[in-house]
């Protein structure tokens, strides 16, 4: 009954890359494919009707809206408080009822390598609605040299041609100083220059059965790595062949002339409940 019900339809994000039809490619500078940051791999239409949405029937917005907003919008649609702190969500129902005035910016970020596209992370700001700005890095990375791309999504639809940001006035210099200012204060690592000399160690653990050995899901990551009492960034869960392996943790440190030994966390043992925590049974350079 849509007297009484309100309907949020939402798109899923992006295209397989098997599907994708030209001018759009699967990856790259005009990818539009599901784990790219192009606006062809994340930007989706969004539908509402019922009788929260007193904007006109039939209208359209292009306000900046992400898809973790739905929570705070839900949670006042149904008359439930919205946590006071530690929620990344803008209710749209001011979209809704067709008086929004809030700055409103979208941040997305990609993970991984591989089929999934680049690690990065991109930037709109409601303030500078033309303008968004890509920032391909990878934050598991320390010696990775972050690239910046800057475009005119009105003008360069496809993001086929990122602009010369050395030539920017204007708005457009506004509105890239104002996403590397928004970038820095995130964090995380996306936008960080390379450090010093690393190396890339596998690090072996003891094998065995049981809810207090190794994590058995790949996906759980360490909560630390240290080698000879050196704090190592954690990079995935794989052996020397980089092949998935559970008793294997792949990781950065800072360069040394030889490593003896590491200690590797992981959270949520499930027999006493604190850290489990392994020693190291072998450690490989990578080449």
């Amino acid at each position: 009954d849509l007297n009484t019900t309100n309907i949020i339809l939402v798109g899923d994000n992006g295209t397989p890359a098997q599907v994708v039809q030209a001018p759009f490619g699967p990856t790259g500078a005009n990818g539009n494919s599901k784990g790219d940051l192009y606006e062809g791999g994340i930007h989706v239409p969004m539908v509402a009707r019922g009788p929260s949405v007193q904007a006109p029937a039939g209208s359209t917005t292009d306000k900046l809206v992400h898809v973790v907003d739905l929570y705070s919008t839900i949670l006042e649609l149904a008359n439930v408080p919205v946590p006071a702190t530690a929620v990344d969500s803008n209710s749209i129902v001011p979209i809704l009822s067709g008086n929004d005035t809030a700055d409103r910016q979208v941040i997305t970020e990609a993970f991984g390598v591989g089929a999934f596209g680049e690690p990065g992370r991109s930037l709109r700001l409601g303030a500078y609605p033309d303008y968004k700005l890509i920032i391909h890095g990878d934050p598991l990375d320390t010696q990775d040299v972050p690239e910046f791309k800057f475009y005119n999504i009105v003008t360069d639809q496809n993001e086929g041609s990122p602009i010369d940001v050395g030539t920017l006035t204007g708005d457009a210099l506004l509105a890239y100083n104002a996403m590397v200012a928004l970038d820095l204060e995130l964090g995380g690592g996306y936008s960080d220059l390379p450090s010093g000399p690393e190396d890339t160690l596998y690090i072996q653990l003891p094998t065995g059965g049981g809810p207090a050995s190794v994590p058995a899901n790949m996906n759980i990551g360490p909560i630390s790595i240290t080698v000879d009492g050196v704090t190592a960034s954690y990079s995935s869960r794989v052996d020397s062949t980089e092949t998935a392996d559970r008793y294997w943790v792949k990781c950065t440190v800072p360069q040394a002339a030889s490593y003896t030994s590491a200690t590797v966390t992981f959270t949520n043992n499930p027999n006493t409940g604190d850290a489990r925590v392994f020693d190291s049974i072998q450690i490989i350079i990578a080449p």
